[in-house]
């Protein structure tokens, strides 16, 4: 095979490597795509005038009974977790979780005088919790706590003294009794819960809208991704065609030269 020949046959490996990878991105989109769709789609709603359907119904977050976390704080759902600490100060992966409990039943929205009682997003369920950005797409329950802060120290809580140890730290994150929230969900007999599709429930603080516009931009990875390779793949292609051009030339005789 000539450098003519080649010159030809890597603009078509190149361009197959990039539709290739656009059906990957594409492919990989779709879901997320679906679920900005029914998330877009929800029409807002009240406990009063509850609509069928996925919707959104905003209100102040309640627990069914009395709810204090391990450090006695009086909340409407929480999550704690005791972790082990590392040795030496570095990049890596969290450190593991020693004990851990998610504390999100019989949770009940009040607006206007009306409520309604959920269990839509009780931990049994596989929900998964979302804070500082971290994006779970495979779960259909999402509690979203955006950029809310995390309580953390080193002394455990009595009531976790089972979960004590060296270099252990106790975290916890929670939704405060009576917060504003915003829930997707389906209402049925008076209760809001999760719907079918790819979005079950959200239970998000202050509002789904904020999850809405973080997945929505998240949405959009693969396509950037994809659009960043084949910039390098055309540029990359423009080089080797360049140098095959330039040994062509060298390659050529000269006028005047010996035959």
């Amino acid at each position: 095979m000539n450098n003519k020949d080649r010159l030809l046959l890597v603009p078509a490996i190149a361009a197959f490597a990039m539709l290739a990878a656009i059906l990957i991105a594409l492919l990989v989109t779709s879901p997320r795509v679906a679920l900005l769709r029914s998330l877009v789609a929800a029409p807002r709603a009240s406990l009063a005038t509850p609509r069928s359907g996925p919707a959104v119904y905003s209100g102040r977050l309640h627990s069914a009974t009395e709810r204090l976390t391990p450090r006695n704080a009086r909340v409407a759902a929480y999550w704690w977790w005791v972790v082990q600490r590392k040795s030496k100060e570095g990049c890596g992966s969290s450190p593991p979780s020693v004990c851990t409990e998610f504390v999100t039943e019989k949770l009940l929205l009040k607006a206007d005088g009306t409520q309604a009682l959920t269990d839509a997003v009780a931990d049994y369920h596989g929900v998964s919790l979302l804070a500082d950005g971290r994006d779970e797409w495979e779960s259909r329950r999402i509690i979203d706590l955006g950029s809310a802060s995390i309580f953390s120290t080193d002394v455990i809580p009595q009531s976790l003294a089972r979960c004590a140890g060296h270099r252990r730290e106790y975290q916890e994150r929670s939704i405060a009794e009576g917060a504003e929230v915003e829930m997707l969900a389906c209402f049925d007999k008076g209760e809001l819960r999760a719907c079918d599709g790819p979005v079950g429930a959200i239970l998000a603080s202050p509002r789904v809208s904020v999850h809405m516009t973080r997945r929505a931009s998240h949405a959009h990875d693969p396509i950037r991704a994809v659009a960043l390779v084949s910039a390098i793949v055309l540029l990359g292609l423009a080089i080797h065609a360049s140098r095959l051009r330039a040994q062509r030339h060298a390659l050529e005789p000269r006028p005047g030269g010996p035959a």
